[in-house]
């Protein structure tokens, strides 16, 4: 059993821990999104990023290994056993298949990337995207503690149905911004 103190410092060091995750992937994808000769090595490297994720997230979901760490192996069970096990393994099935999706989207975007135009040459776009980054993180710190406050003081049903909704809302989401993607390439296309 967890307790209360404890939890507090498990928490804690899982927002340390993903700090330490994303702020250099989030360096990584600057320095790669301002250097990028074109739109092809722009996204042929957010693709292998993002297969990496896929990779590292389906080591994870296959052999049951949900952390790295001690602490978060602790932090991981005490979460399974509140959410249920069938529900942390739907969860952890979700995070793989949303990640197997971006390889899908993120690959055909570089194949249809055209190789001979500058990559986002203009300076106000490229400070747009920076500034998008640097709101992305603290977004993520709120979804995360979001994510533990609702596990740490739901019951199993009441996370059961909510974990029901987000997954509905993820689909309509994923099948708007597909369908908005397909729009946007066909009008490219045509104007070609």
């Amino acid at each position: 059993m967890v307790t209360k103190a404890e939890l507090q410092k498990l928490r804690k060091k899982q927002i340390r821990n993903n700090y330490m995750i994303i702020i250099p992937l989030m360096i990584l994808f600057l320095i790669v999104f301002f250097f990028a000769s074109s739109p092809k090595v722009f996204y042929l490297v957010l693709w292998i990023m993002v297969i990496l994720a896929f990779m590292i997230e389906g080591y994870r979901y296959f052999t049951g290994k949900v952390a790295f760490s001690k602490d978060m192996k602790r932090l991981a069970e005490y979460e399974k056993g509140k959410m249920g096990e069938k529900q942390f393994y739907k969860e952890r099935k979700t995070a793989l298949l949303t990640e197997g999706l971006m390889v899908i989207v993120i690959g055909m975007q570089m194949l249809l990337a055209q190789d001979e135009e500058p990559f986002f040459t203009d300076g106000a776009f490229r400070w747009t995207m920076v500034a998008i980054l640097v709101i992305f993180i603290p977004a993520i710190h709120v979804s995360v503690k979001a994510r533990a406050k609702r596990i740490d003081e739901w019951d199993q049903e009441k996370l059961k149905d909510y974990q029901k909704n987000t997954i509905k809302r993820g689909i309509a989401a994923f099948f708007i911004v597909f369908f908005g993607m397909l729009i946007v390439a066909g009008v490219i296309i045509a104007n070609l």
